[in-house]
């Protein structure tokens, strides 16, 4: 995959020291929440009405990371790209590399996401397993079910997480398709996958469907009142070795598998998001950072506007201390992505433009 100047200036060629670089997914939503209920956030409300606004910002956390960290878009490279149609994006090698960084990096992998498959009416809607409870246990016997049924087919999945699978192919696929973010809460059939070899995947994925349906773990689930794992997802494939990334940040703070991975890739610091409490002001000090704050984007996912907003209001309190750098001079200047394509672009001297006036988040971007 090719390197590439990062979009807004996220990403590694050109910034200065002592900057930080803060993707937020979900802080524009979409979530069902009147625009009277969103709570008060004047640090970020003063921040978007005075900051400076960036051209070829991209849609997506991992459009975004992409650029951070000098990756092109491959098929879909060029514009920012949009939600309506299929990613080839290669995050599954990526986030292998978080999820099991000991683990044989070699070969293709593809995301396989776990998932909950729901009747409705005449849709079948799919559900992530993050409210699930999977335990490490039961992803291991579905695991080791779906290998011993796929052996013949040359297909090894892993599941170095519960909620995390992946799968390794002797070959790529000829296959476009969706991230599972995109497809959550969904119905799955205009989604599935597409391309050359779809009949063959669409096949996999319904024999998955029957095989875990009686599997050990999911009649437990099922009579304990628990929802099963009715199959997999696949998404994101790619091969780690056709990945360079490279980042002018000299630390990251992230806890979200795609930053890690790619932090891990390109030889950055990282560190927990949660040590960017503490540990920012000496962080910037020493250079360029990048911050991924996705806390809010689990809320999206759920269409919950009640953690939505408390998310959103710890972010307001954080964003204190960045505006404190900010004026003590410690920090050049920072740039504040929502990953909506509209980034901006803050500086010590942007506090004087008075003669902006302070918008409500609401009316900045469609929040529903």
């Amino acid at each position: 995959m090719k390197r590439g100047a990062g979009a807004s200036g996220v990403g590694p060629v050109g910034g200065s020291a002592r900057s930080l670089d803060l993707l937020v997914p979900g802080l524009f939503g979409p979530v069902p929440i009147p625009p009277e209920d969103i709570p008060a956030v004047p640090v970020l409300e003063r921040l978007l009405s005075r900051g400076t606004p960036l051209p070829g910002g991209m849609v997506g956390l991992t459009e975004s990371l992409f650029a951070a960290f000098g990756l092109d878009l491959g098929e879909d490279g060029g514009e920012a790209p949009r939600r309506a149609a299929p990613s080839s994006t290669p995050s599954a090698p990526l986030c292998y590399l978080a999820d099991a960084p000991h683990g044989d990096q070699s070969g293709y992998r593809l995301h396989a996401d776990p998932v909950h498959l729901r009747l409705d009416r005449d849709r079948l809607l799919l559900y992530d397993t993050r409210h699930l409870g999977l335990t490490q246990g039961e992803a291991d016997t579905l695991v080791a079910l779906f290998n011993a049924h796929f052996a013949v087919e040359g297909l090894t999945l892993e599941a170095p997480v519960p909620g995390r699978w992946y799968l390794r192919l002797a070959e790529a696929p000829r296959l476009r398709t969706w991230p599972l973010d995109a497809v959550v809460g969904r119905s799955v059939a205009p989604f599935l996958p597409t391309g050359e070899d779809e009949r063959r995947w669409v096949r996999l994925l319904n024999e998955t469907q029957m095989l875990f349906a009686q599997a050990e773990p999911n009649r437990r689930r099922e009579a304990e009142g628990r929802l099963p794992v009715s199959g997999i997802w696949p998404w994101g494939g790619g091969e780690l070795s056709n990945l360079e990334p490279r980042s002018r940040h000299s630390s990251v703070f992230a806890d979200h598998p795609l930053s890690v991975g790619l932090a891990r890739r390109a030889g950055v610091a990282l560190h927990p998001l949660a040590g960017v409490e503490c540990g920012l002001a000496a962080a910037v000090a020493e250079g360029q950072v990048l911050v991924v704050w996705d806390r809010l984007w689990p809320a999206v996912l759920d269409a919950d506007s009640v953690v939505w907003s408390e998310e959103l209001v710890r972010l307001d309190d954080w964003l204190a201390q960045v505006q404190r750098l900010l004026a003590s001079r410690r920090l050049h200047h920072w740039i504040l992505d929502g990953c909506n394509g509209h980034p901006r672009r803050i500086a010590r001297l942007d506090a004087w433009r008075l003669w902006r006036r302070v918008r409500p988040l609401a009316g900045m971007r469609s929040l529903a």
